[in-house]
């Protein structure tokens, strides 16, 4: 399972190519593309399994859920570990 690290809402600027996404709790701006960004936002309420994260923004994407869709999604959820904005659990 995958939650946010920050206990505050995210303020999330779409520019439909790329997002901003402030951090309240490092004080960091982070330039993101759309994947990641999509993920953050739907990590904002609950915590998801990154199985479930692939098909729901497989849907809303409107793109097939296929083993290279779920690899692009594991390799977003690794990025955005890396950048300490979501924990796995």
């Amino acid at each position: 399972m995958y939650s946010l690290n920050t206990p505050t809402p995210i303020q999330c600027v779409d520019f439909n190519t790329h997002a901003f996404m402030y951090d309240r709790r490092t004080g960091e701006t982070h330039y993101l593309s759309l994947l990641p960004a999509e993920i953050l936002l739907l990590l904002e309420n609950q915590s998801r399994s990154a199985h479930d994260i692939a098909t729901i923004v497989a849907e809303a994407c409107e793109h097939p859920m296929t083993e290279e869709w779920q690899t692009n999604i594991d390799k977003a959820l690794d990025g955005l570990s890396q950048l300490d904005l979501i924990q796995q659990q």
